[in-house]
């Protein structure tokens, strides 16, 4: 499989995407989605402020992940950064099943998957893996 995604990448003149961009949407993801927890954490009925805020953020996180991912196949930080998930076998936008299968495992794992991003050639993460997919810079 990695020897047909080198030939896609290479036939297609895609830039695949450095670790710095990736991290950087997400923590610009992870920063939007603070503010927007910062804001509703009052009205959390918690006695602890943390905890209102961490509830809150979880939440807020899970909401903003599948709109972003499963509605439009790309979040805020990957716009900002100009960056774009493809499928493996159509090089488009990937289907809602790997979107799906995608976004779980990175909600499951959360920083996790970022350790597998050394070990593979493409620079993909865990969850890039399993649901064939890989993200690259758009131009």
């Amino acid at each position: 499989m990695e020897s047909k995604l080198e030939e896609k990448i290479y036939k297609e003149r895609l830039v695949l995407a450095p670790f710095l961009w990736r991290a950087g949407a997400y923590f610009v993801d992870l920063l939007f989605i603070g503010f927007l927890a910062w804001d509703l954490h009052p009205y959390l009925p918690l006695h602890s402020a943390f905890l209102r805020f961490v509830c809150a953020f979880v939440a807020v996180h899970v909401v903003y992940e599948s709109l972003s991912m499963l509605a439009f196949a790309s979040s805020l930080g990957k716009l900002v950064f100009h960056l774009r998930v493809l499928d493996f076998k159509s090089l488009d936008k990937p289907l809602f099943a790997a979107r799906l299968k995608r976004y779980l495992l990175k909600e499951l794992l959360l920083f996790y998957p970022l350790g597998f991003f050394f070990r593979d050639k493409f620079g993909r993460t865990f969850y890039d893996r399993h649901a064939q997919t890989f993200t690259i810079v758009s131009k």
